[in-house]
């Protein structure tokens, strides 16, 4: 969360519970309570100060919340109803100098931590209105009320509810339609609780098809997604043949982890950004499972399995979208921590560990699980057919630098690779074997970063393809500002910083520099060059605007998409053309 924005979440939850005949903030909704829900979900969409108004059993939920890390604000005034709970709230948050707040009943719990993050998001572009999320029309929570309107609610007497405040401003509301129709939903009597329930049990994993959208969101490459789907399709498999032997595995959470695991893979720690992500959307489990990927190691002797370790298994029996044996996985792996044996020790626990988890599950189903594996894979072939491989454009991008004392402005400025740089270019060679890249040059910048990863790379793909170095492909050009340090610009010229940020597509810093339409205008020229003059597939090793500019017209997306798609260093993306 940006310094200077200071949300605060509000959560009522004061009220008898009288028409629910319990007490709805510590029912249990899975494994939770709706307060621990909300407050969850609140802190993982970025908001830190949360204050859950108490009023009835009041004692009992200060009890409950005293390990929470949460504001508790006792509203003497409750049983005058909702609205004394809100300026009870509202007041304690102005006072702790909070400039806007997500109201929150606790009866409404499953509001999924993007709606916040949205919600806020618009809240912090319009100050001086109220900001609600709406189903179809219809408004649901949170509302977002900005600190501008804090005199008005607490002088309210309140007869209609907030109604009272909202009423008067109908100008002044910001509107956001959503997908979402947890922000509807109550647990008020029993029944609305049954529903919300069956709700919670439906929606705890993503679908096919909203991971699918989560996927080209993110801008995954093609080629990570079709390791996701081999990944997902293997551990399905697996978890299948287990369920027939009375196992009860979820199939859909199996299938939304497969499908989302590597979603990042572009970026640093990929794992961890992964998760991160899949808490935003609400899918907690989804996440534990995309976080444990890289790293997760199982008990051996294995007694018991999971979901997490049937996909960490699936992931390393998939090279990309090619089943492979565990030795097979591990050999590239050997090559690139040769020089290090406690990583090789760690790494060969792993696959050993992943060994005994496949023996435990072949003891189970009564078969070798490559066996089943390559029955399933000749049956999707002869069902759909083998796909004849097209051009492909191979887009790179080079490793890290050398570090300098603080984070430069570096478009041209010319830079060879660090220690971390060469290494991420060794990852990237000995991926590439695996997909039959049909050509024989290596188009690159002619900037040292790129140039000294084409290299590694070159000498690690079996035909050594020829390096061919191209200006057109250098990095935008920053004009006077190349090279320098970020804060010397920001302290030197603080207005044309702040207007380069508000408007990166087409901002040049002096005649010397260069925007993004001319960056894509100089670097497509060449482009389409190459493409045009050669057969088979073109590989790139260029830098992250390159590369974006590129994707950007190769998949006639509009250039301002340029702005959201990662393309991180030391890594790749294949592109049909």
């Amino acid at each position: 969360m940006d310094n200077n924005k200071r949300p605060a979440g509000l959560i009522l939850a004061a009220g008898f519970s009288s028409r629910m005949k319990d007490f709805k903030p510590l029912m249990k909704i899975g494994n939770m309570t709706p307060l621990e829900i909300l407050i969850s979900h609140l802190k993982i969409a970025g908001v830190e100060d949360i204050f859950v108004v108490t009023g009835y059993n009041a004692d009992i939920l200060s009890s409950f919340l005293a390990d929470k890390s949460v504001n508790i604000v006792y509203n003497e005034n409750y049983e005058q109803g909702m609205f004394s709970s809100i300026q009870a709230g509202v007041k304690a948050a102005a006072e702790n100098g909070n400039d806007c707040f997500l109201l929150s009943p606790v009866d409404i719990p499953l509001i999924p931590p993007y709606i916040f993050k949205a919600v806020l998001d618009r809240q912090y572009e319009y100050m001086d209105c109220f900001t609600v999320p709406r189903w179809e029309g219809k408004k649901g929570h949170p509302l977002s009320i900005p600190s501008c309107f804090v005199e008005e609610i607490l002088e309210s007497r309140g007869e209609q509810g907030m109604k009272s405040v909202t009423s008067a401003h109908e100008d002044r509301m910001i509107y956001i339609e959503t997908g979402c129709r947890s922000i509807l939903l109550d647990m008020d009597t029993q029944e609305s609780y049954k529903e919300l329930l069956q709700y919670y049990e439906e929606n705890k994993y993503p679908t096919e098809e909203q991971c699918r959208k989560i996927l080209d969101r993110m801008s995954t490459p093609s080629h990570v997604i079709r390791h996701c789907e081999a990944v997902t399709g293997t551990a399905v498999c697996i978890a299948e043949a287990l369920n027939e032997k009375g196992c009860s595995f979820s199939i859909p959470l199996i299938q939304g982890a497969g499908l989302l695991h590597d979603a990042l893979r572009v970026q640093k720690k990929h794992w961890d950004a992964g998760a991160d992500m899949a808490l935003i959307y609400g899918y907690p489990e989804v996440a534990d499972i995309i976080r444990a990927h890289m790293n997760y190691i199982p008990s051996v002797p294995v007694f018991d399995i999971t979901e997490k370790d049937i996909v960490c298994l699936s992931d390393k029996l998939r090279q990309e979208d090619k089943l492979v044996t565990l030795e097979e996985r591990l050999e590239p792996i050997r090559t690139r921590w040769a020089d290090n044996p406690e990583a090789l020790k760690i790494i060969e626990t792993k696959i050993e560990a992943a060994r005994a988890v496949m023996e435990y599950i072949e003891g189970i189903i009564g078969v070798k699980v490559y066996d089943l594996l390559h029955q399933d894979d000749k049956e999707k072939e002869a069902a759909g057919g083998k796909k004849e491989q097209g051009r492909r454009l191979v887009l790179v991008r080079h490793g890290e630098t050398q570090r300098h004392k603080e984070k430069i402005f570096m478009g041209q400025y010319d830079v060879p690779l660090g220690q971390e740089g060469r290494e991420q270019s060794t990852i990237v060679g000995l991926e590439l074997q695996h997909f039959d890249i049909k050509t024989d040059r290596i188009y690159t910048s002619d900037l040292k970063r790129a140039r000294e990863s084409s290299k590694i790379i070159s000498g690690i793909l079996d035909n050594h393809p020829e390096i061919v170095e191209l200006p057109e492909l250098r990095e935008m050009a920053l004009g006077s500002w190349d090279g320098r340090f970020i804060s010397d610009i920001k302290r030197e010229y603080p207005e044309e910083f702040e207007e380069r940020g508000k408007n990166l597509l087409t901002y040049k810093i002096d005649g010397d520099a260069e925007n993004f339409v001319e960056l894509q205008e100089r670097v497509m020229k060449k482009v389409r060059e190459l493409i045009d003059s050669t057969d088979g597939d073109v590989l790139i090793v260029a830098h992250s605007a390159v590369n974006r500019v590129i994707m950007c017209s190769i998949m006639n997306r509009d250039l301002s998409d340029a702005l959201r798609i990662k393309f991180g260093r030391g890594t790749y993306q294949f592109l049909e053309i």
